[in-house]
This record gives structure tokens, C-alpha cells and sequence, in this order.
């Protein structure tokens, strides 16, 4: 499988501060795109539709994700943060996946039929999240862990006279084996690759006997997420959000609350409408009427809006050895590189957790920031 890669040389608050200054991630890391070729070696197969139509309908479509794998990169001395890039696809993402799948598999387009394709793209994302310290550490592959490399998801329709009919949904995240050297290259053209392959089996016939669909359908379909009250206003409302429900819609769980920021971590105090001030380490994130923080760790982090989600820069490590490590929803044993908070969802790679957790360490601390992104299906962060 083929990519070539091209490089286009092209925090945490601890007081909070009102400035013009655009601070979000976007802004402030180099891009590298890469672009999709063509593989000559992969099979062809009939298909019954004559055309691939990819529509992107990701919350954020102006990249696919953050890296600072150095197997990405040509090495660049000028610093920590200057190596992490945004990574994003030469003529746009839809563009780019639409004519590398067409020129992949017009052999066995059927060009006798105006019936196509349609692939709604609702999340491509690549993440840095990585085991490799914790599987060289204890050098036990009863305790190893995969590295999540790819989230990527996907509806599929067959258009014909007019109508949409649903096919299947393509759903999975892609990681990479163990020791293995990380290739992005393999897992985005597999992940395209994937989805055709499974119509080798599919029954077309079968497909048009089911209820079409029309295009304001598939349009609300595929873009409702977005339809959650917190996307109608300008500003969420002042108070404490206890978890991304409650945030997406917009009815904060507390008003009456106090945020201290500190230089190691920070104190969010409540007051419930009886009147009682408790301390909680649960919340999702608060808003402040003006600026909105997520909790990530210890520590809280400034939301920057991106499109039609929100990204941060929030910590790249964090040293952990607490009690509630190992009674957390989806950690296998007390050496989990992860840390997961049981305020999100506890559903696999969609689990909110803090990087390159470990219990070699009993302090808790503020390590070096990375760039991340809210995926707004589940207010997990990624």
C-alpha cells in the first residue's frame, strides 16, 4: 500500500488571562500533508455502480489529526513543540480520498449504469496516543498493549434513481502491532481500502428492496450531532458541566462554583442549590460565561473552537500512582498506560483518559502540552 508523504514546511494557563492572541493548536503547529496513490497490486473486483463519491462530514475538516512521530518527519532541531504537526491531505481530505478510490477501482465500475456510491466520512483521525514506553519497560507481551494509531468511520449508500439506500457502517479504529514501526501510510489507504472490499459480498439487489432515502435525509443523518443546543448559541452557559451531555446540552450541572488554577493542578469547588461547597475532581469541564475549560487529568485546559468542535493544548504526560487507577472502567491492571476518568464514556478507544499514565511514579504532575481534539459523539478527547 502506497503513500507518499510530503512535509510542507510551511498551555496550560495557570492564571487566566483575556488576550486577542490566538493560542489554539491550529494556529500554532506546522502542517504536513501526505497524499494517496494508487496501488497497482491490489486486487480488483465487479462493482455494480459506476462512480465513488466521498463527502466529508467530520466536525473538522481541515486536518486529520495530530502527530510528532518522528518516523512522519524529516528531522527538525528547532524544539519540542515545532516537531508535533498538523497533519492534513493535499487538495482536501474528500477530494484526495474520492480520486484515490476511483483510480483504485474504476477497472470494475459497471460504466452501463448511473447508480454510485456515496462514503459519508464522519471521523478520520489520527492519534500519537502510545504504549511503546510501558511494552519496553516491562519487555512482557502478557502486558503489552496495542497503540491506537487511526479512528476512522464512515456510511456507506448505494445512489440509485434519485434515492439513497443505507448499505453498512464502517466502524473501527486501526492499531499497530507490537514493535512494529508506526505506518500511517498503511492505515489510512487500508482504511479506504476496507470498505471496498467488503462489497465483494455485498447483495445489491437486496440493497434496493430497502427504504431510500432522500438527500435532505442522508444530509440530516449524517450531520444531526451538530443539531445539540450548544452549537446554537455564541457562548455556553456560565457554570460547571458534569459531563459532555450535560455540556452538548448546554445545561450546566452547577452556576455557583470556584476554579483555583494552580502550578501542579487545580481545584474546581461547587456549591449545590441546597447550599452545601464540596471540592470534585469529576467534572467534565466548566464554563466561565466567556471562555470554556475542559478537565483533563488534574488540570484544566482552554477550549479553542475548531469548526464545528473544540481542540486544546493539554498535557503530553502525566505521572500516576492513585488509588482509583485500578478500579477505573477499562483498565486491564495497575500497569494501564492510561488513566481512565470515570466521568466518560468507558467504551474502548473512546474512553477519556490522560497519556502515558504510570505507577512507577507517585506524584502527579504537569508534563510537556500536546495538541487535542473533542470528539463530539462522545466528549471524549483524542
Amino acid at each position: 500500500m502506497l503513500l507518499f508523504i510530503h512535509i510542507l514546511i510551511a498551555g496550560k494557563t495557570q492564571e487566566k488571562q483575556k488576550t486577542e492572541k490566538d493560542d489554539s493548536p491550529s494556529s500554532n503547529t506546522r502542517s504536513a500533508s501526505i497524499s494517496l496513490i494508487p496501488d497497482s497490486t491490489l486486487e480488483t473486483f465487479s462493482l455494480p455502480f459506476s462512480k465513488i463519491e466521498i463527502r466529508d462530514v467530520r466536525p473538522d475538516t481541515s486536518k486529520i489529526g495530530y502527530s510528532a512521530r518522528s518516523t512522519w518527519f524529516n528531522k527538525i532541531g528547532d524544539g519540542s513543540m515545532s516537531k508535533i504537526r498538523k497533519v492534513c491531505v493535499e487538495n482536501g481530505f474528500a477530494n484526495a480520498a474520492a480520486t484515490f478510490l476511483n483510480a483504485q477501482y474504476h477497472k470494475g465500475f459497471n460504466t452501463n449504469t448511473q447508480d454510485q456510491l456515496l462514503i459519508c466520512i464522519k471521523k478520520c483521525w489520527f492519534s500519537d496516543f502510545d504504549s511503546s514506553f510501558v511494552n519496553q519497560l516491562y519487555g512482557n507481551k502478557s502486558l503489552a498493549f496495542s497503540n491506537e494509531r487511526l479512528y476512522f468511520k464512515a456510511e456507506m449508500y448505494l445512489r440509485s434513481n434519485g434515492s439513497y439506500y443505507p448499505m453498512y457502517r464502517f466502524d473501527s479504529v486501526f492499531n499497530d502491532e507490537i514493535n512494529k514501526p508506526y505506518k500511517p501510510v498503511n492505515a489510512l489507504t487500508n482504511a479506504l481500502a476496507l470498505m471496498i472490499n467488503r462489497l465483494k459480498h455485498t447483495d445489491f439487489t437486496s440493497i434496493k428492496q430497502r427504504r431510500g432515502m432522500s438527500e435532505a435525509d442522508v444530509e440530516s443523518f449524517n450531520t444531526r450531532l451538530i443539531d445539540a443546543p450548544v452549537f446554537k448559541v455564541a457562548k455556553p452557559i456560565k457554570g460547571v458541566y458534569m459531563s459532555f451531555d450535560e455540556f452538548k446540552n448546554n445545561r450546566p450541572a452547577y452556576t455557583d462554583y470556584e476554579i483555583k488554577f494552580g502550578k501542579l493542578t487545580d481545584e474546581l469547588d461547587v456549591k449545590s442549590p441546597d447550599g452545601k461547597s464540596f471540592t470534585t475532581q469529576a467534572a467534565w469541564g466548566v464554563c466561565d460565561g466567556e471562555d470554556i475549560y475542559i478537565k483533563l487529568g488534574r488540570n484544566f485546559f482552554k477550549l479553542y473552537p475548531m469548526q464545528k468542535t473544540w481542540e486544546f493544548f493539554g498535557t503530553g504526560s502525566m505521572y500516576r500512582n492513585d488509588p482509583e487507577m485500578q478500579n477505573s472502567p477499562g483498565v486491564k491492571n495497575q500497569k494501564d498506560i492510561y488513566h481512565y476518568e470515570t466521568n466518560q464514556t468507558p467504551n474502548g478507544p473512546e474512553t477519556f483518559r490522560t497519556r502515558n499514565a504510570s505507577p512507577l511514579f507517585t506524584s502527579t504532575k504537569l508534563g510537556e502540552l500536546y495538541p487535542y481534539q473533542v470528539d463530539i459523539e462522545t466528549g471524549a478527547i483524542y
